[in-house]
C-alpha cells in the first residue's frame, strides 16, 4: 500500500474509534512522521495504525505504556526493526532504547566491507582522480596528480587553490 492509502486509513481508524482530544488522535501525528520517515529511508511499512498504536499501548515494564517514553534521545524508547533490515511490521520490531539501536546496528553490520563495495570505493576514488583540471592560465592536465607534480605542489595543497577558485576541474 502506499504511503498516501496508508495515512488515510489510519485517521479513517481514528475518526471512528476515538474521542476528540483522545491521546490516540494526539498520536497520528507521531504515526505519520514515522510512515513518512520510513518512506524517506526506504523502509517499507507493515503497520497499520491500530496495530501500531496498540504496539505502543503496551507495558513498558513499568506498569506505564512504552507511548510515555518515545522519543529518540537517552532512556527513551524506539520501535526497533530486527538487525535494522526489513519493514517495520508485526514480528520485525522490537521496543529498545537508542543504544539498543547503535548495539543491534554494530552487531549485524560487517565489519569489513564486500570485495563489491570495496571495489565501488576504488572505482569512485579512481573516477575522482581522473578529473581533468585547469590551472588559471587555461593549461589543462589529465588529471590532478599530473597538474600538483607540474606546479611543484602536493595534490592537496592544489586541492586548496580549486576550492578557492584558482584552478577549477573541467566540466563533464
Amino acid at each position: 500500500m502506499d504511503t498516501k492509502a496508508i495515512l488515510a486509513e489510519a485517521r479513517a481508524y481514528v475518526r471512528a474509534n476515538s474521542p476528540r482530544m483522545s491521546p490516540m488522535r494526539l498520536g497520528l501525528q507521531a504515526y505519520e512522521n514515522q510512515v513518512y520517515a520510513a518512506k524517506q529511508r526506504g523502509i517499507p511499512w507493515g503497520l497499520t495504525y491500530g496495530q501500531w498504536w496498540r504496539w505502543w499501548q503496551r507495558d513498558d515494564g513499568t506498569g506505564k505504556p512504552r507511548w510515555l517514553r518515545r522519543g529518540n534521545r537517552a532512556g527513551c524508547l524506539m520501535m526497533l526493526r530486527k538487525g535494522d533490515k526489513g519493514p517495520y511490521a508485526l514480528g520485525n520490531v522490537y521496543c529498545g532504547t537508542p543504544t539498543d539501536n547503535a548495539a543491534d546496528r554494530r552487531r549485524h553490520t560487517p565489519s569489513t566491507p564486500s570485495p563489491e563495495c570495496i571495489a565501488a570505493g576504488v572505482a569512485a576514488l579512481r573516477a575522482y582522480n581522473a578529473r581533468e583540471v585547469i590551472g588559471p592560465d587555461g593549461t589543462r592536465y589529465r588529471m590532478i596528480k599530473d597538474a600538483a607534480s607540474a606546479v611543484g605542489v602536493h595534490r592537496r595543497t592544489l586541492e586548496r587553490w580549486i576550492g578557492r577558485g584558482t584552478w577549477r576541474y573541467a566540466e563533464g
